[in-house]
């Protein structure tokens, strides 16, 4: 007898002989599924992020036990200090994640809805004439500017800075569109959300936050991150060297993020967040269902965000994600409620402040048991090509609203596609799938499909990043 079949049947033996060891049995065979995802993550992340470079906290847990719980890479370069699970990271807009969910709770409280004007809290907020409502500044459907935009918060911001001033930076500039109508990330919306949650409680909102969010949920590690506290374990931020190592990330004054990305957390309190947010230790569960549920625009469209987070599918599964970037961090994470699956990532490695979407995704895929597989290009005829080869906007309800419109290029150069933002200068290679799937030759798992009209010319292309619900631009050049 073979030794499978062998042990096949002493299983069957066991089973038969005595139902008592099936709990056990199950638990074994559970742990041993765990301890085998746990490699398979190791050995991929460990590929990616050297010892001697910035790298990531992971932490992945499944039906409530830790699959992975490592850190990789350094926290700080010039003591050579490791990554551990105990290392605090800025997390950028996860931030918004708890401003929303602040929100939220003041709702259920009665003092605010969703409803309100924000002059009812705000009454010298210019509205231009239009109404603004606190859901509006939540959904980022409220038209306007993201002051992250603006040239003076390129480099950073270095003194400190209350939220009135921060107000002061875009209330004057003209919506982009009328409240409602569009949807366009805006950081402003929840330096705003920030303000009426103060003007409403009489507390600053980091105090707010703290006593109501972080206290209940035991995030003991998790706090408003400014540069003058003594954080212990804070990891530090690196940005890429021209020369191709690393650089000390620019120096941001964390008044600037407020409530928009202000705090700095560590994976084990972001599961800890999880589990009391989607607990109903929170909010209530008829106040989480609402929270969980997209917006929609006043045509009926569905924006692809809810209260804090976003709401995509992934591998045929809903997924629940929150990410954040800010100089010198990226963080993402996943949450698929029907597998009971979390993914945490906080990092301070720049080489992927993009690519960490795409980490998280092939976390993810290993802990469901079905990794992604490396897609292979085909060659395509230049007629294809040049025929997909056009200028596509992107409208006011789909996405990051750009200064003068978002708009894609894709040309043709050589026998390959290439993608380009409009005004931003770097073209990327496309690769092939077919004649209307292609991938970006520097992230595979970024997507681009073209679409058809009845009479097959292209009418509109589909852009899919990690985990993101698809953003749509529609062809405007006449071919």
């Amino acid at each position: 007898m073979q030794y499978a079949q062998m042990q096949r049947f002493t299983l069957a033996i066991l089973i038969t002989a005595s139902p008592a060891l099936l709990p056990r049995l199950s638990a074994t065979l559970a742990e041993a599924d765990r301890t085998d995802t746990a490699a398979a993550l190791d050995k991929m992340l460990s590929s990616i992020y050297p010892p001697n470079e910035p790298g990531v906290s992971v932490l992945v847990a499944r039906d409530g036990e830790i699959v992975l719980r490592k850190g990789y890479g350094l926290a700080n370069m010039e003591h050579n200090i490791p990554i551990t699970p105990q290392t605090v990271f800025r997390i950028g807009s996860m931030t918004k994640f708890f401003t929303a969910t602040a929100i939220l709770m003041l709702e259920e409280q009665g003092r605010i809805s969703l409803e309100d004007e924000v002059t009812r809290f705000l009454p010298d907020y210019p509205t231009h004439g239009e109404k603004i409502t606190v859901k509006h500044l939540v959904a980022h459907t409220s038209g306007i500017w993201d002051y992250l935009n603006m040239p003076k918060m390129q480099d950073g911001w270095r003194e400190d800075i209350t939220p009135q001033s921060l107000i002061d930076l875009f209330k004057d500039r003209p919506l982009a569109f009328k409240p409602g109508e569009g949807f366009a990330y805006s950081n402003s919306n929840y330096i705003l959300l920030g303000a009426i949650i103060e003007k409403v409680t009489g507390q600053t909102y980091q105090a707010f936050v703290q006593e109501h969010i972080f206290a209940p949920a035991g995030m003991r590690n998790t706090c408003y991150g400014g540069h003058r506290k003594i954080i212990p374990n804070r990891a530090t931020g690196y940005e890429p060297s021209e020369a191709g190592g690393y650089l000390n990330a620019r120096f941001l004054n964390m008044t600037e993020p407020y409530a928009a990305g202000g705090h700095v957390s560590t994976v084990d309190d972001l599961w800890r967040w999880n589990k009391a947010y989607l607990g109903g230790r929170v909010i209530t569960q008829e106040t989480l269902s609402r929270a969980l549920t997209r917006f929609t625009l006043d045509n009926g469209k569905e924006v692809p965000l809810a209260c804090g987070c976003g709401i995509s599918s992934f591998q045929g599964h809903d997924i629940i994600v929150y990410a954040g970037g800010i100089h010198g961090f990226s963080t993402q994470a996943v949450v698929m409620p029907d597998e009971n699956l979390h993914v945490i990532i906080l990092s301070n490695n720049p080489r992927h402040p993009r690519g960490l979407a795409g980490v998280a995704a092939k976390v993810t895929a290993i802990a469901m048991g079905r990794p992604l597989e490396e897609p292979r290009p085909v060659e395509l005829d230049k007629s294809v090509l040049d025929s997909l080869a056009g200028t596509y906007r992107v409208p006011d309800d789909e996405g990051f609203l750009a200064h003068g419109g978002d708009e894609w290029i894709i040309g043709v150069k050589g026998e390959r596609l290439y993608w380009e933002h409009s005004g931003r200068g770097r073209k990327q290679s496309l690769l092939a799938l077919t004649e209307t799937d292609f991938y970006f030759k520097i992230d595979a798992l970024r997507r681009i499909q073209f679409v058809r009209d009845g009479s097959g010319k292209v009418s509109h292309v589909l852009l899919q990043l990690p985990l993101l619900y698809p953003q749509k631009a529609v062809r405007i050049d006449e071919r």
